[in-house]
């Protein structure tokens, strides 16, 4: 018989989390699973990816706080009309939702709660610590299954927020290798493609965590010892910042902001290096995406989890975080060194195909289906 799977998102706007729940629809088994997906906010961008046989809730929430209560009443409802085997949600709203709704209503589903990032530094970045970390602390133990997709984020949850070891498991971040091959042979569409001038490529969204202040810094030391380019993609409360730095270096015709791309794979391909200039992460989509595209990578240190990504000289550069000069002679170095920049490529694309979309889906499902019983 088919376990009926209540999935919870925050929406399907252009995010690590997101494609990860996206891969995981695609590609799982309907004989075995019957999904259904619940978005707390509008749909997004990406709900034409998925198939006719899904059925959606979409609560089209707007103001994050002041809905909260009414975002768990809607999410008993759809609870009780559903009647599930297992909840799956993914994010700090998604599993903080998910629980109360749960435990309100007495389902006897279980839940599996997934954390794609290091929780301690964010919250408290967002002020009312305690009452946030009382928050996750009984979220994340009320789980009968929590999934991280780091060694990093399982060890938060051991050792912040006292959850069990042995209900924690570490999954992969899938990806779609094929379709990248695909996407990553069309050409970019920017001007800068195709004048010979080597560009560095950066992608995320324009916001606090993604370093990217600390990058463009970086990169005004190293246009003044090599000609070359900046792009960095995604979009973000940080632009106006962000472009008045690029400003004040008077890099407007090295660093451009094109905004958010649906084709990032074709960008990547095209530049000769990808940087990421994280101050935190959980285990970063985009590092792995530019890693299957065959690039070499630039990676801070934004936490443990980078080490399970890259080998320090082997596959590419791990430097500080906060810190433009380390990121600047990294960058010097691998655009003048041509045979490491193709070693650490070769290295990568190896290392993507650990991340094939059809076996960490497989994965997925097994835990499901064993959480369930």
């Amino acid at each position: 018989m088919k376990k009926k799977v209540i999935f919870v998102v925050n929406s399907l706007r252009p995010g690590g989390a997101e494609k990860v729940i996206l891969l995981i629809l695609k590609y799982l088994d309907r004989e075995r699973f019957d999904p259904v997906l619940v978005l707390l906010q509008a749909q997004g961008s990406r709900i034409d990816e998925f198939m006719g046989d899904i059925k959606i809730y979409d609560f089209k929430k707007r103001k994050p706080f002041f809905s909260f209560p009414g975002l768990v009443l809607r999410m008993c409802g759809v609870i009780k009309n559903e009647n599930p085997d297992i909840l799956v949600s993914f994010m700090g709203s998604g599993n903080t939702v998910t629980a109360l709704a749960k435990k309100i209503t007495g389902s006897s589903a279980k839940f599996i709660a997934n954390v794609r990032n290091l929780i301690l530094v964010k919250i408290r970045l967002q002020g009312l610590f305690f009452l946030r970390y009382g928050i996750h602390r009984f979220v994340y133990n009320y789980a009968d299954l929590v999934i991280t997709n780091s060694r990093s984020a399982k060890d938060e949850m051991v050792n912040a927020f006292n959850v069990s070891e042995d209900r924690i498991k570490v999954v992969k971040n899938p990806l779609e290798i094929d379709r990248i091959d695909t996407l990553s042979a069309e050409p970019p569409v920017h001007p800068w493609y195709g004048e010979g001038v080597p560009i560095v490529i950066a992608a995320g969204k324009l916001k606090k965590a993604k370093g990217f202040e600390y990058l463009i810094e970086a990169f005004s030391k190293v246009v003044k010892k090599t000609e070359c380019r900046l792009i960095i993609l995604g979009e973000g409360g940080l632009r106006e910042k962000l472009s008045a730095m690029i400003e004040r270096f008077k890099l407007q015709g090295s660093i451009d902001l094109p905004g958010f791309k649906e084709n990032v794979y074709s960008y990547i391909k095209g530049s000769e290096i990808f940087v990421l200039s994280s101050l935190w992460e959980g285990l970063p989509n985009v590092l792995l995406e530019a890693m299957a595209c065959g690039k070499p990578v630039i990676s801070t240190e934004y936490s443990e989890s980078v080490h399970e990504l890259i080998r320090d000289g082997e596959n590419g550069f791990i430097v500080p975080k906060e810190d433009p000069q380390a990121l600047a002679d990294a960058i010097c170095r691998l655009l003048s060194d041509r045979a490491l920049s193709e070693r650490f490529s070769r290295e990568n694309k190896k290392k993507s195909g650990e991340y094939r979309a059809e076996t960490v889906v497989d994965e997925y499902a097994e835990m499901i289906n064993g959480t369930a019983g």
